[in-house]
């Protein structure tokens, strides 16, 4: 990697969303310090002064919950709705759409759609559900496990909480996990009105759907 980068990711949100608001003020927060974050090796690899660092945001799974009621009533679109706005690069959602919800979504959002049927490709990088034994550079597998590892090139995040943020920091060079930090949203965290505003309209949405379903 020519770059190094921080990845910042959630996830088993189950759809909260009701702490979105708070969590996007907090995210901001995070990049901001992702991007000023300094590791050894990345001063070794270019000198003195280490390049800007590139922050990609994830969510690693369950971001919907099937008892959550605008959950089951949009098919698992809900939450992902509200990633989008809140500028994900990328939601592992396997399993998690109906079919129908998956075209709606990939036909409405920025985000990439993690699955079987699609991931994130960037320079260097795969943001994929699984491995992929055919691709030679780093890959993101959003399949968390107890503790965020990096196994040959491919990197693995922590299984969350609602209300926790990871950070993977990545050095440059050949793929090294430098440091992995896990953060808690602080309780007095004030609420982005932007994604409150979008919230309220992915809500609105739901409720008709569910009172065109009540007919």
């Amino acid at each position: 990697m020519d770059t190094p980068l921080s990845i910042l990711y959630t996830g088993n949100l189950r759809g909260n969303l009701d702490l979105l608001p708070r969590l996007f003020t907090f995210l901001r927060q995070l990049r901001a310090q992702a991007q000023r974050f300094e590791d050894k090796a990345d001063v070794d690899v270019c000198a003195l002064q280490p390049p800007v660092r590139r922050v990609l945001l994830v969510d690693a799974g369950n971001s919907c919950s099937a008892d959550v009621w605008h959950c089951a009533i949009t098919g698992g679109r809900s939450t992902v709705m509200v990633l989008d706005a809140m500028g994900y690069d990328a939601a592992q959602v396997s399993g998690a759409l109906t079919p129908d919800a998956r075209e709606r979504l990939a036909e409405a959002v920025q985000l990439a759609l993690v699955d079987a049927d699609g991931g994130l490709t960037l320079p260097d990088l795969r943001v994929t559900a699984a491995p992929e034994p055919g691709y030679a550079g780093l890959q993101l597998v959003l399949q968390a496990r107890d503790e965020a590892v990096l196994d040959g090139r491919r990197l693995y995040p922590a299984r969350l909480q609602p209300g926790e943020v990871g950070n993977l920091h990545v050095a440059a060079g050949p793929p090294r996990l430098s440091a992995h930090h896990r953060f808690s949203l602080p309780a007095s965290t004030a609420p982005d009105p932007t994604i409150a505003g979008t919230v309220d309209f992915v809500l609105s949405e739901a409720r008709y759907l569910q009172k065109r379903m009540n007919r």
